[in-house]
């Protein structure tokens, strides 16, 4: 079974068979049951695991012994699956690649949802401070804008702001509530917006409609260098498939003649 979560994990495009996969309250019960996280989540390393399942959104309500089971769990069925190939005389070193590989899959997993997550909402950002500033500077207060905008914000910002206003509604001060949504995504420039509306409120006497024209600015600078980095690794990026598959063949081509013709003069 774990085998099949791992497939899903790789691709995470079937949202039907992770549903399938990973709502069951067996496999999950059973995590829990095998993780020994009342004694060694202390550690920095798990309190690293626990902030990326938080980043990635908690995918099926996920807790780090959820998450350590799991990875207990796949070291198991790799350990099972070793033994199984053993009995058709495969190297024993199988045992051990498998067991690694099923004890990393449910990182591997969580790791890829918070990239995805972490891309999404990067990618989101400037058109969310676009509307708010819009909106902000024809006088529409800025809960009711970000109320409004949520709802044409797509992917996971448009699902954080929507949950931010539920706070909101709920009586959780609008401060606390922003401050929640940078602890569940670790998003730096989201972190900066949030930094940013919060300091101008407190000061108050602040054109909060300035404030964002002025972040507006920031964040497409920031993209600008972003899509600069990215221009500048591309030559390198570009010399691995160069030496991997265009000079092995231009060698092949020079070589072989050579070698056939110093052959045929042998004989």
């Amino acid at each position: 079974m774990l085998i099949a979560i791992a497939g899903i994990d790789l691709v995470s495009r079937h949202s039907f068979l992770e549903e399938f996969f990973f709502k069951e309250d067996k496999l999950i019960s059973l995590a829990k049951t095998l993780s020994p996280t009342s004694i060694i989540t202390k550690s920095s390393i798990f309190d690293k695991l626990n902030e990326t399942i938080i980043y990635a959104g908690r995918p099926i309500g996920m807790t780090l012994d959820v998450f350590i089971g799991l990875s207990v769990l796949g070291g198991l069925t790799g350990m099972a699956l070793g033994c199984l190939l053993m009995l058709f005389k495969t190297s024993p070193l199988i045992i051990l690649v498998l067991i690694l590989l099923g004890s990393f899959l449910p990182y591997i997993y969580i790791d890829h949802l918070r990239e995805v997550r972490e891309k999404d909402i990067r990618k989101t950002v400037p058109q969310m401070v676009d509307l708010l500033r819009t909106s902000v500077k024809v006088g529409v207060e800025l809960s009711i804008a970000i109320n409004t905008i949520s709802s044409y914000i797509p992917g996971y910002l448009g699902k954080e702001l929507r949950m931010a206003n539920n706070e909101i509604k709920t009586g959780v001060p609008r401060r606390q509530a922003f401050l929640g949504i940078i602890k569940r995504t670790g998003v730096d420039i989201l972190e900066s917006f949030v930094i940013t509306i919060n300091l101008a409120e407190e000061r108050g006497g602040m054109n909060l409609s300035t404030v964002l024209d002025s972040f507006n600015k920031t964040v497409k600078e920031r993209r600008l260098l972003d899509l600069k980095k990215k221009a500048n690794q591309m030559p390198m990026k570009c010399m691995v498939p160069i030496f991997v598959c265009i000079i092995p063949a231009m060698l092949a081509m020079i070589l072989v003649p050579i070698i056939i013709k110093f052959k045929n003069t042998q004989f």
